[in-house]
């Protein structure tokens, strides 16, 4: 594309050179070896012109079409990232997680090394998960030792899933850093426009070609941590608190009730933000094309009972 471009712009530049000077000869010197010189250059140089004209708008098209489908082709892939789905606050989930941990390197170690590091277990994190179980669903309608009993069942069943559900976030978030971008790279360096080159290449570059970039060189930086985790010998509150920061990047949560329930929708975010603009830049292959964005449907929705949050 941008070798069309510039065979374009120079034979342009050529016939209009040329034209000039076979119009001043013309008109001061009554013609003459340079007027004849000039008509053959300005023939010679429109023909050019033409016909790379001819051939730049189908190069355009193709440039942009290449551009259009390695974009999508990321957008497929951010579609297979995981949403951590969590239904306790955050801090309270994250403390439980690095208390369990540090409670299993404390069982790990002999009687006589806890004794001399003076260490022992801790399970206010898991009590203050439990507490808030208790008074945020219906089990605070239950007497004491019932709802403890079925509070302690439930954080234990909801630690473990909590954990499965981190490893295969961990394990989206890695096939996503491993992602090659280098089609995507060419495909981009490739685009360069006659008209509205900065104003198009400016926006592709801000709004689809960065922003892909960064989302993955932010997984990327996670990885040691990830892949540690995935060897079984990494930290499952580091990888907890980084799956969460990377889904937040992703996804949008929005809340919306209706009598007795809360509903709660989870759009993914980043690839529909990044759609929208494909679109746009699709409308720019053909002319007088209006975007035509896509509704954006959620991945997941939740209803909870206000009365029972059961």
């Amino acid at each position: 594309m941008k070798a069309k471009k510039w065979l374009a712009i120079i034979t342009f530049i050529c016939s209009m050179i040329s034209a000039l000077v076979g119009i001043y000869t013309h008109f001061k010197c009554n013609g003459g070896i340079i007027y004849d010189f000039s008509m053959a250059i300005f023939g010679s140089a429109l023909l050019g012109f033409i016909m790379s004209m001819t051939e730049y708008f189908p190069e355009r098209k193709k440039a942009m079409e290449k551009f259009w489908s390695e974009t999508y082709k990321v957008i497929d892939a951010m579609q297979k990232l995981k949403y951590v789905d969590i239904d306790e606050p955050k801090d309270i989930v994250l403390a439980a997680l690095h208390e369990e941990q540090n409670n299993e390197y404390i069982y790990s170690l002999g009687e006589d090394e806890v004794k001399s590091l003076k260490l022992s277990p801790s399970h206010t994190a898991k009590e203050n998960m439990i507490q808030w179980m208790i008074e945020n669903s219906y089990l605070k309608h239950l007497k004491k030792p019932a709802a403890e009993h079925k509070a302690e069942e439930r954080y234990m069943k909801k630690m473990a899933e909590y954990k499965k559900q981190f490893q295969e976030c961990v394990d989206s978030y890695l096939t996503f850093a491993n992602l090659d971008l280098n089609k995507l790279s060419s495909a981009y360096g490739s685009l360069d426009f006659i008209f509205a080159n900065n104003s198009i290449r400016s926006r592709v570059y801000t709004q689809i070609y960065e922003k892909i970039r960064n989302l993955k060189f932010s997984a990327l930086a996670r990885t040691p941590n990830f892949n540690a985790l995935k060897e079984g010998k990494g930290n499952i509150y580091v990888c907890a608190k980084n799956s969460w920061e990377i889904s937040d990047m992703h996804f949008d949560v929005t809340y919306a009730k209706s009598e007795n329930t809360l509903h709660k929708s989870i759009y993914h975010k980043s690839s529909d933000d990044l759609r929208d603009e494909v679109e746009w830049f699709h409308s720019k292959i053909y002319f007088r094309r209006q975007p035509e964005p896509k509704k954006r449907v959620p991945v997941l929705t939740k209803a909870t009972r206000l009365d029972l949050n059961d």
